[in-house]
């Protein structure tokens, strides 16, 4: 699994005054049948959502409670 994070002020919160924060987990799949369809990929985002929400929320909250 790679975790890609971008930070950068908002566009929409008038005057940049906003941040937006983005969290993007990825991952790949190896060694697939050439007719596996999309079942393990599928398979992979129902096991992994839970612990990628829960990291994507502890990185933003830790990131949050930095000082500029």
């Amino acid at each position: 699994m790679e975790t890609n994070l971008t930070i950068k002020p908002s566009v929409r919160i008038k005057d940049n005054t906003g941040v937006y924060m983005h969290v993007n987990s990825h991952h790949l799949l190896t060694d697939l049948p050439a007719d596996h369809g999309s079942e393990q990929a599928m398979t992979l985002l129902m096991e992994q959502f839970e612990p990628a929400t829960e990291e994507a929320d502890t990185i933003i909250e830790t990131t949050m409670r930095l000082d500029a």
